[in-house]
């Protein structure tokens, strides 16, 4: 018998890091770029490479700032890494849910990715709930394995959106603090 590796067991799994295809402003939301989005992608277009960092885009409500940080993670090691969005409620995380799973649908490649929403009522989410049913016009499956929707193995999940305590619990001593690590290690 054929004994796998760590990497296959990993990519069957849908827990590697995604295959992103970089995509214009325009390709990825179907809209023309605001000022501070066609900055950023002028910016990354400049980059010779892609380099993972942390992006901190302050500017008033309405400017475009999601969609920024969605465009910007394709170039800041979402192929690498995965892509990890947190917000301070859970009614926030939710709405941002929405869009990464939208975000996901169009520049992942391949056949599958999991998605997850990582806070404590992520289980009353309808969208989270019915993950495993939506296909995109690719053929890549979105998608969260059951197994992922446990309390300690969310943040396992290539692609995320969840609550900024997820972060804060992971600087508390506790039993399975290593799985809240690793998946922020990617």
């Amino acid at each position: 018998s054929k004994v796998e590796s760590s990497s296959d067991i990993i990519q069957s799994a849908g827990l590697s890091a995604p295959t992103v295809s970089r995509q214009t402003f325009i390709e990825i939301f179907n809209k023309t770029p605001r000022p501070l989005q066609d900055t950023l992608e002028k910016f990354f277009k400049n980059r010779d490479s892609r380099a993972p960092g942390i992006l901190f885009i302050t500017a008033p409500m309405g400017i475009g700032k999601t969609e920024a940080a969605l465009l910007a993670s394709q170039y800041m090691g979402a192929q690498d890494s995965g892509v990890l969005f947190l917000l301070p409620t859970m009614a926030t995380a939710d709405a941002m849910f929405d869009r990464v799973v939208d975000y996901a649908e169009q520049v992942v490649e391949g056949e599958m990715i999991n998605v997850s929403l990582v806070h404590s009522m992520a289980s009353l989410n309808k969208k989270f709930d019915d993950l495993p049913k939506i296909l995109s016009d690719d053929d890549t499956v979105v998608m969260s394995a059951q197994w992922l929707r446990g309390r300690h193995r969310s943040l396992l999940a290539p692609i995320a959106a969840g609550t900024i305590d997820q972060l804060l619990a992971a600087s508390l001593k506790s039993r399975r603090g290593f799985l809240r690590w690793l998946g922020f290690s990617g």
